[in-house]
């Protein structure tokens, strides 16, 4: 049974972030859900919790204490559940997790080293699969953490955190785009194409940047496997959009190059989420807490 509600939540992320707009995107909810959630909590408590000002928001006094009371009581909540987990004698180390082909490679394998040196029992179940895939299992209960790309807005699970993630052209490195420092799509129409079909979800992505569908004719191969296009890629078939995830490992030894695409704001977002705070488990925060870490690093670096 959840004890914070979807409007505690809101009201908490709308104060960090100063903007109902902002908290909307980490929350991969609606503004106006968002927004209604708070007005809502401010008629049952007959108080005004935020501001609204001409750029953003701002809590007031109530909002204030409201905010920092709710904080409190997920950490004396968070305190409560390692105790029962203590009483219980032993915390459920099994775990079963969705996630898009370009995280199934070193980057996945890395996390599970460090955890497993945290929870040395830890049973860990991974399916590989494309968004639509992945949220369907998390949704009926087959699985219990998600990491995936632009993951629609739905109240059938909670989105810990979502991240922008910048695409880019993915050469050779002896192709003449390795060395530069951006490529703009019409230098790309030039070049042969490899495609990600529509099952994936950067595809919706790259149909945006050549709405006048040129590439598609003469497209070498369109295919919903990052590993085949990347493995064409490299064989000199072409070059493909890609994010930086689907080609870390062939990036790190040197085997793909990825150069940015000269467009503004082009990114997917990536997301983390489960069926719902209440059900996440120790394992379950603890590989989460390593994702996001393991994400934070690689932008970083």
């Amino acid at each position: 049974m959840p004890i914070f509600t979807t409007a505690t939540r809101c009201l908490v992320e709308v104060i960090e972030a100063g903007s109902i707009r902002r908290a909307a995107e980490i929350l991969n909810t609606a503004p106006s859900a968002i927004n209604r959630h708070i007005l809502n909590l401010e008629a049952e408590y007959r108080t005004t919790f935020l501001e609204r000002l001409p750029r953003g928001v701002r809590a007031t006094p109530a909002g204030q204490l409201m905010a920092d009371q709710i904080r409190k009581w997920q950490q004396d909540m968070a305190r409560m559940s390692d105790q029962l987990a203590k009483l219980r004698g032993q915390e459920r180390q099994q775990i079963a997790i969705g996630m898009m082909e370009c995280f199934a490679g070193s980057f996945f394998a890395e996390i599970l080293v460090g955890i497993r040196k945290q929870y040395p029992d830890a049973n860990v179940v991974v399916r590989v699969g494309g968004t639509r895939e992945i949220l369907a299992s998390l949704e009926v209960g087959d699985i219990d953490l998600v990491l995936g790309f632009n993951m629609p807005p739905s109240s059938d699970y909670w989105v810990v955190e979502t991240i922008p993630i910048g695409m880019g052209i993915v050469v050779a490195p002896d192709h003449p785009f390795a060395g530069r420092v951006s490529v703009s799509p019409a230098e790309c129409e030039a070049e042969p194409l490899l495609l990600a079909d529509e099952s994936l979800s950067l595809r919706p992505l790259i149909d945006t940047l050549f709405p006048n569908a040129s590439p598609w004719a003469k497209a070498p191969l369109t295919s919903n496997s990052i590993v085949m296009i990347k493995n064409a890629v490299r064989a000199g078939a072409g070059i493909s959009i890609l994010t930086r995830f689907d080609i870390r490992d062939e990036a790190a030894s040197g085997q793909l190059v990825l150069v940015p695409l000269d467009v503004p704001n082009l990114r997917e977002n990536l997301a983390i989420c489960v069926r719902d705070q209440s059900s996440v488990t120790p394992l379950g925060a603890a590989f989460t807490q390593a994702i996001l870490s393991a994400i934070r690093r690689e932008l970083s670096a």
